[in-house]
């Protein structure tokens, strides 16, 4: 589930520039790090005409996301098991998920508000000041004027605030232009699948359509970051967003996993 998340948000950060008219695909890899990795791993990202597919080299894990039939896959070669579900499906899951955090959070203020005054402003503190509304607070993006060239390609950086406090840097590039065919799809998408994010990412979706550019590199302030490190034109065969055959499918695991019924 944490790596659904995490390529989750990293899609919506791909909702930019212009769009044209195109016969082909487009394919990059990026290199990902953090802090609790010794060397980076490459994530491959195919891309076909409402068809994304992704493959993370970390755990071997297929996400393909079919924007025609509004339908998102998990695939895992390893056990050669597959799960899916709709986007309606993602969006009620995430609406009950929202739901019974606010749940939560209203009994831990009634367990707080109980306690000694003293004990009751340390919990807080420990806290970090979460104890309010679980929505996303005011999120700006900015373009910084600084350019450095990444992978080659002359970037700009953006750096993108959550309530004054640095979030993520974006160095972004025009000079991708293969990406401007996909905009019109990455726009549907990333409003789709901002649905699968935290209560607390809800709302970032629009802000970060000002960033202008293909993201070469992306970094958040807790170490995480991606970069390009090839970009390309190609066509990718319609099979490689199927299911491959003979696989069983499970349910979701935001539904308790299993296998069920084919």
């Amino acid at each position: 589930m944490r790596g659904v998340v995490r390529t989750v948000s990293m899609l919506c950060l791909l909702v930019l520039v212009v769009p044209d008219l195109f016969s082909q695909g487009v394919y990059w890899e990026s290199a990902i790090t953090s802090r609790a990795t010794s060397k980076p791993r490459t994530d491959r990202f195919n891309y076909m005409p409402k068809m994304l597919k992704t493959v993370s080299e970390e755990d071997g894990q297929i996400m393909i996301i079919r924007l025609d039939r509004e339908v998102m896959v998990m695939v895992d070669p390893a056990k050669k098991e597959y799960w899916q579900m709709t986007f309606v499906e993602m969006e009620q899951f995430a609406e009950g998920a929202g739901a019974a955090m606010d749940a939560q959070m209203a009994e831990m203020k009634k367990q707080l508000a109980e306690l000694p005054e003293e004990q009751r402003k340390m919990a807080e503190k420990m806290l970090g000041g979460r104890m309010g509304s679980s929505a996303v607070g005011k999120i700006e993006v900015k373009n910084t004027g600084e350019t450095r060239s990444i992978s080659g390609f002359s970037c700009t950086k953006y750096l993108v605030t959550l309530e004054g406090a640095e979030a993520t840097a974006v160095w972004a590039t025009k000079d991708v232009k293969e990406f401007e065919v996909m905009r019109r799809d990455m726009e549907e998408l990333g409003k789709r699948m901002e649905a699968m994010l935290p209560p607390s990412m809800k709302g970032t979706q629009g802000t970060l359509s000002g960033v202008d550019g293909f993201p070469i590199q992306t970094e958040r302030e807790d170490g995480w970051k991606s970069t390009v490190t090839k970009i390309e034109q190609r066509s990718t065969p319609a099979g490689e967003f199927e299911i491959p055959a003979g696989y069983k499918k499970v349910s979701s695991p935001m539904m308790g996993g299993g296998e069920v019924d084919k």
